[in-house]
């Protein structure tokens, strides 16, 4: 993984906001990345992978789910948006919302 993908996971991971790895949004995402059971089966499915749901409280592995679930967008802002809202919803007002708070720790990280 690149640095500057390296920073966004854990940029995403600081907005995201569940260090322990958790539960988040009330039982529907797991681990630092807050990652659903539909992106875990939308990766599995599409990269041939065999991660489980338990696997997110893994960072290394919820950051190989995030590169792969992200991976047809243009730009990292992009990334943030399909994160957030999905590929369907990347251009909802909230998901880009969600672009401006990640990157505003992506500009304090640096």
């Amino acid at each position: 993984m690149n640095t500057a993908l390296a920073l966004l996971v854990y940029a995403v991971s600081l907005v995201e906001g569940n260090p322990s790895g958790g539960y988040a949004d009330r039982g529907a995402s797991l681990g630092p990345l807050c990652v659903t059971r539909e992106c875990v089966q939308d990766v599995n499915r599409i990269y041939g992978t065999r991660y489980a749901w338990r696997d997110m409280r893994d960072y290394g592995k919820a950051s190989d789910v995030f590169i792969k679930y992200t991976s047809p967008a243009h730009d990292i802002g992009e990334r943030t948006r399909i994160w957030h809202k999905g590929h369907k919803g990347k251009n909802k007002r909230s998901a880009w919302h969600y672009q401006a708070k990640v990157m505003h720790v992506v500009k304090e990280l640096l």
